[in-house]
C-alpha cells in the first residue's frame, strides 16, 4: 500500500484499517519543520544562518533567497543551515528546498547604501552651551542597517578613515546618535580625515562614499573665565571678627579670606580654592571658639574652618544659594537661602536642624533673602529680605518639648504711608532715610538696627526704642562712602562694613564717624595671563601669570583649582616668566625669563631647573617660549641671543639653530612630521625647519604686498594682510595639522593648512581682535577647541563650527 502523508498527521502508532478489522503498526514518525533566517539582514560577504529542524541532510536538498539557488552554503545540519550572502544578492523571501518541496524560512534584506548627507563638513557645528561642542554628524541611508547597532549577531558600527601617531592609515568608529532599519545618524570623529566610510553591519563591512572634511575656517567664542579667579580688585562680600582680636574677610571675586590681626595689620589670606574647591564666598561668620563659617554660592554649601583657616567639614544640605549668616551662642547657623527663598538652621556639625519661610511678599515670606542677624538677647531672628526691601524680624518661641522654634513677628519697611514696623501689606523701595533698596545684611546691638541698605549704597541705624532712621555714609569711593555695602559686625562702639565694591572694610563709628579703612593686599595679584598649556587627559589648563610670577591651573569647566609658584628666584619661584609647556607626564615647564632659566614642577612636587645667563651653550639671555616633543625633549626660544636651544629630557644640551635666519624669536611649533615652525618676531615672519634643524623657508611678505611662501632664506616686512605679519609671538598646531599664529601687532588671529599638513602658504582666515583684548598666548585642546590668553586678563575658549 502506497499512501500520501496528511499536512495534519502526527507521530502516533499507525493503524490499518481492511474490512473492519484494525491492524496497529509501527509507530510513524511525522517530520516536523520550523525554520528562521538570523539575522534577517546582512552586507555581501556576511554569514547568514538558517536556524529551526527538519532540514534532513544537505543531499539535494537546497536553499533559495528571492528565487534564487543559493551557491555558497557553508553548513548543513537537520537544525542549522548558513550560507554567505553573494554579491549579486537581492532582497527577499528565503526558502528550504527539502525533497524537492520549498518551505518559507522568512524574509532577508541584503544591507546597502544609498546616500550620505553631507558628503563635505567640518567636524563641529556651534554648541550653545558653555564649555562644550557639539560634533557634525552625517546621515546614511539605505536598507537592512538592523534596528540598533548592537546585536547578537555582532557589531554594527560606522568607522571613519584616520592616521595614528606614525602617519599609519587606521580607523576610528564614530559615535552613534541614532540608528534604524534604513537610517543611521553618526558623529564625525575629531580623529576623522577625508575618506570613504566604512559601514559594518554585524562584523560585515560596506565600502560607503567619500566623505570629505575641511578644517574650520570660524570659530565663536564659547566662553571666558579669569577676572573672576584672581582679580587685583577684590569683591569683600563679609567680614567677621576673628578670636583674639582682630577680622576676617570674605573675598567673592579670588575665593581667598584675607587675615587682619589685632593691630589691623594684613596677616594672610587663605586661598580656599587650594584646599577645598571653594568657587565663590559671600557671608562670613564666627563663632566662640573661633571657628569660621562660609557660604559658598557657587557650590551652595557652608564650609566650616577652624580659626587658622583649614577646612574642617562641608555642608551636604541642599541649598539652592546660600548667602548671608550668623551664629548663635550654642553653635547655631542661620543661613540666608535667596533661591529657596528660606532661612535654614544648622547645627555646629553643619548638620541640618530646621527651616523656615516661603516666597513670596506676605507676613513672614522673604523675596530673596540675603542677610540674617540675631537680637542681642537672642530672643529674636532677622531677615535681609532684599527683594521686598524690608527687614523680617521672627520671634523665638519654645514648643512642648522645649525646642526653639520661630513665629513671624513683624517687617520693618515703608508701606506707602509711613516706615516701621508692620504685620500687613507690603514694602516699598526707595532712596530716601525711610525706605530700603535691596537691603543685604543686618545686625543688633546697642539698641540698634543696622542695615547694609546695598542699593541705596548706605548703611541705616534704626532706633528699637522709636524707629527713628540715621543714615551712616553716601555713594561715592573716599572715606565714609559706601559702594554696595553687603555685611556688617560691630564690637563695642565700632562698626565693620564691607564696601564689597571699593574692595575694603571701613570702621565707622556707631555715631557715623569715619575711623578706618582695612584692604587686601593686592601687591601679589596683579593678573596678566601669558602663556597657556592644555592637558587633555587631566581635562586641566595651565595658564602662566606673568603678572603674578605663578601659574593658575584651571579645569576644563573654568574652575579655578590651584596656584603653582611664586615670586623669587629660589626653589618653586619664577620671575616674569613667559613660556609654559607640558612634557608627557605632566610635569610643567615654564621659560623663568627673569631667572634666564627654565624651571620644572614636577607632577610629584619637586621643583628643579637648568640654565644659566649668557650667550654660550645652552645659555640664556631671554628665554621666551617653550616647547616639548613627543619624545620629550626640549625646545626653548631665546629671544636676545636670536636662536633655538635644544635640551634632551635630563636636561642636558643637545644643541642649537636658527642663529643665521632668526631676529628675536618667540613661539614654536612642531609638525606630525617633525618639522619645527618658529616665530620670527623680529623679521615679521614664521620660519620652517625640518627635523635636523635644516631651514626650508618662511610665511609672510617680502615686500608688505604679496603675503606667502618663500624659499630664500632672507627677507619679512611687517604687514597686514593675509599671510603678513608684524611682530608674530605664538604658534600651535592641531591636530589636523592647522598651524596657528598669533600676530601680536596686528591684533589678530591667523591659520594655514589644513588635512594633516601646515601647507606652505595655504592660507584659511584671519581672526581679529582689538587692542584690548587680542592674544597674548595659544594652546589647543584634544577636541580643536582654541584656549586663549589675552591683554584683558581673561581666558577664552572658541569652538570651531560652519
Amino acid at each position: 500500500i502506497k499512501v500520501r502523508v496528511p499536512r495534519d498527521a502526527e507521530t502516533a502508532p499507525l493503524k490499518l484499517i481492511n474490512a473492519g478489522r484494525t491492524i496497529i503498526c509501527d509507530i510513524f514518525t511525522a517530520i516536523d519543520y520550523q525554520a528562521s533566517v538570523f539575522p534577517a539582514y546582512g552586507a555581501p560577504g556576511a554569514t547568514i544562518k538558517v536556524r529551526g529542524y527538519g532540514f534532513g541532510e544537505r543531499g539535494t536538498n537546497s536553499l533559495k533567497l528571492y528565487g534564487e539557488t543559493i551557491q555558497n552554503i557553508t553548513k548543513w545540519t537537520n537544525t542549522e543551515i548558513e550560507f554567505i550572502v553573494e554579491n549579486s544578492a537581492h532582497s527577499g523571501p528565503v526558502e528550504v528546498v527539502i525533497r524537492g518541496r520549498s518551505r518559507p524560512a522568512g524574509d532577508f534584506t541584503v544591507s546597502a547604501i544609498k546616500s550620505m548627507t553631507p558628503q563635505t563638513t567640518t567636524r563641529y557645528v556651534l554648541s550653545a552651551l558653555p564649555f562644550s561642542r557639539e560634533l557634525s554628524s552625517i546621515i546614511i541611508k539605505g536598507s537592512g542597517f538592523g534596528e540598533s547597532e548592537t546585536s547578537d549577531a555582532g557589531e554594527s558600527c560606522v568607522k571613519f578613515e584616520s592616521y595614528d601617531e606614525s602617519g599609519n592609515l587606521t580607523l576610528v568608529k564614530g559615535d552613534i546618535v541614532s540608528w534604524s532599519e534604513n537610517e543611521i545618524e553618526v558623529n564625525v570623529p575629531l580623529k576623522a580625515y577625508t575618506g570613504r566610510i566604512l559601514l559594518s553591519i554585524n562584523g560585515t563591512g560596506i565600502l560607503g562614499p567619500t566623505l570629505n572634511i575641511e578644517a574650520a575656517k570660524k570659530y565663536r567664542i564659547n566662553t571666558a573665565w579669569g577676572d573672576q579667579i584672581l582679580d587685583s580688585d577684590p569683591i569683600i562680600s563679609g567680614a567677621a571678627p576673628r578670636a583674639g582680636g582682630g577680622i576676617i574677610l570674605s573675598d567673592s571675586s579670588n575665593y581667598r579670606l584675607w587675615f587682619f590681626d589685632a593691630s589691623g595689620d594684613y596677616e594672610k589670606y587663605v586661598n580656599l580654592a587650594d584646599a577645598s574647591a571653594l568657587r565663590m564666598p559671600y557671608g562670613i561668620c564666627t563663632d566662640v571658639l573661633g571657628n569660621i563659617y562660609i557660604s559658598d554660592i557657587t557650590n551652595s554649601c557652608i564650609l566650616k574652618l577652624d580659626s587658622g583657616g583649614s577646612v574642617v567639614k562641608i555642608s551636604t544640605h541642599n541649598f539652592g544659594r546660600p548667602l548671608g549668616l550668623c551664629v548663635d551662642s550654642t553653635g547655631k547657623i542661620y543661613v540666608a537661602d535667596s533661591i529657596r527663598h528660606k532661612i535654614i538652621i544648622l547645627n555646629n556639625e553643619l548638620a541640618y536642624v530646621g527651616e523656615f519661610g516661603s516666597k513670596g511678599n506676605g507676613s513672614g515670606q522673604f523675596n530673596e533673602p540675603m542677610g540674617v542677624g540675631l537680637s542681642e538677647d537672642e530672643t529674636k531672628v532677622y531677615i535681609a529680605d532684599s527683594g521686598n526691601h524690608r527687614i523680617v524680624c521672627y520671634d523665638f518661641t519654645a514648643n512642648n518639648s522645649g525646642a526653639a522654634e520661630v513665629e513671624f513677628n513683624s517687617w520693618l519697611g515703608y508701606n506707602g504711608t509711613d516706615f516701621g514696623w508692620h504685620t500687613e501689606g507690603y514694602s516699598y523701595s526707595g532712596s530716601s532715610s525711610g525706605r530700603f533698596n535691596s537691603p543685604t545684611a543686618v545686625i543688633n546691638s546697642g539698641g540698634y538696627l543696622y542695615v547694609a541698605d546695598t542699593g541705596n549704597n548706605v548703611v541705616k541705624k534704626i532706633s528699637e526704642a522709636s524707629n527713628s532712621v540715621f543714615v551712616i555714609g553716601e555713594s561715592g569711593s573716599g572715606n565714609g562712602q559706601f559702594y554696595a555695602p553687603s555685611g556688617i559686625f560691630a564690637t563695642g562702639s565700632e562698626l565693620y562694613i564691607s564696601d564689597s565694591e571699593n574692595s575694603r572694610v571701613q570702621v565707622i563709628s556707631t555715631g557715623g564717624a569715619f575711623i578706618k579703612i582695612t584692604e587686601p593686599n593686592t601687591s601679589g595679584m596683579n593678573v596678566s595671563f601669558l602663556g597657556i598649556a592644555v592637558s587633555d587627559e587631566e581635562e586641566t589648563l595651565y595658564a602662566l601669570d606673568s603678572g603674578d610670577n605663578s601659574i593658575s591651573v584651571f579645569d576644563f569647566y573654568g574652575n579655578f583649582e590651584k596656584k603653582i609658584g611664586s615670586k623669587g628666584s629660589g626653589n618653586g619661584q619664577l620671575m616674569n616668566p613667559s613660556g609654559i609647556a607640558l612634557d608627557s607626564e605632566g610635569n610643567i615647564y615654564v621659560a623663568d625669563t627673569g631667572n634666564a632659566r627654565i624651571a620644572k614642577f614636577s607632577q610629584d612636587g619637586t621643583f628643579s631647573f637648568f640654565g644659566e645667563f649668557g650667550t654660550g651653550a645652552g645659555q640664556f639671555k631671554s628665554p621666551q617660549r617653550i616647547l616639548i616633543d613627543k619624545n620629550d625633549r626640549i625646545y626653548v626660544s631665546d629671544f636676545e641671543n636670536n636662536r633655538i636651544n635644544v635640551y634632551n629630557s635630563d636636561f642636558t644640551y643637545s644643541g642649537t639653530f636658527g642663529e643665521v635666519y632668526l631676529n628675536e624669536p618667540m613661539g614654536i611649533a612642531i609638525a606630525s612630521d617633525s618639522s619645527i615652525y618658529v616665530a620670527d618676531s623680529g623679521n615679521h615672519r614664521v620660519c620652517k625647519f625640518d627635523k635636523s634643524f635644516g631651514f626650508l623657508g618662511w610665511l609672510g611678505t617680502s615686500d608688505g604686498v604679496n603675503g606667502g611662501w618663500h624659499t630664500s632664506s632672507s627677507g619679512g616686512v611687517a604687514g597686514s594682510n593675509p599671510c603678513q605679519f608684524n611682530a608674530p609671538a605664538d604658534l600651535a598646531i592641531d591636530f589636523e595639522g592647522s598651524l596657528y599664529v598669533t600676530d601680536y601687532a596686528n591684533f589678530s588671529l591667523q591659520k594655514f593648512g589644513e588635512q594633516n599638513e601646515a601647507a606652505q602658504g595655504n592660507y584659511l582666515n584671519t581672526f581679529s581682535f582689538t587692542v584690548n583684548d587680542f592674544i597674548l598666548g595659544i594652546g589647543i585642546d584634544g577636541g580643536g577647541c582654541l584656549l586663549t590668553t589675552h591683554i584683558d586678563d581673561l581666558i577664552r575658549k572658541y569652538v570651531p563650527y560652519e
